[in-house]
């Protein structure tokens, strides 16, 4: 029973170019939607950068100065937007295990909004196999955890 966490660990090596591609149509329709939701304003480009992974223009004059400042890596969508997104809807419903099936079905939503980015890839899969740590009680470190995502 242990070993059936780290199955779905190496799955997805041999098929994730293809899953990837078919999954593709849909994360463009999920990004599109939440860049349609962005009001409209001078701040856009921040609102579109950090929630829903769009790239950052740099001919625009907010993205120059969020250059110039050093600042930019605020905007690039990465695992800590997922982490921050994971512990406020923790917080919100608390650690029921009736919403942990929900709180991972939203966080696969954001993967889809954000067009399944690396970052934002990487950090699910650190979540996951941090609770997978924790459900089977792999008594795995945190330097293996992050390894193993």
């Amino acid at each position: 029973m242990v070993f059936f966490p780290l199955l779905f660990l190496f799955i997805p090596c041999f098929f994730s170019l293809h899953l990837l591609s078919f999954l593709q149509p849909y994360a463009d329709a999920f990004h599109q939607v939440c860049l349609s939701r962005i009001p409209s304003s001078s701040y856009s480009l921040i609102y579109g950068a950090m929630v829903c992974a769009e790239k950052i223009s740099y001919q625009d004059s907010m993205g120059i100065l969020f250059k110039k400042m050093g600042l930019i890596h605020l905007l690039v969508v990465s695992g800590a937007h997922l982490f921050i997104i994971y512990r406020l809807l923790l917080f919100l419903v608390g650690r029921h295990k009736r919403f942990t099936v929900c709180i991972f079905l939203l966080l696969l939503l954001y993967l889809f909004v954000c067009r399944f980015e690396a970052p934002v890839v990487r950090g699910f899969f650190g979540i996951v196999v941090t609770k997978w740590n924790e459900r089977y009680h792999l008594f795995w470190n945190r330097s293996q955890c992050v390894l193993f995502s």
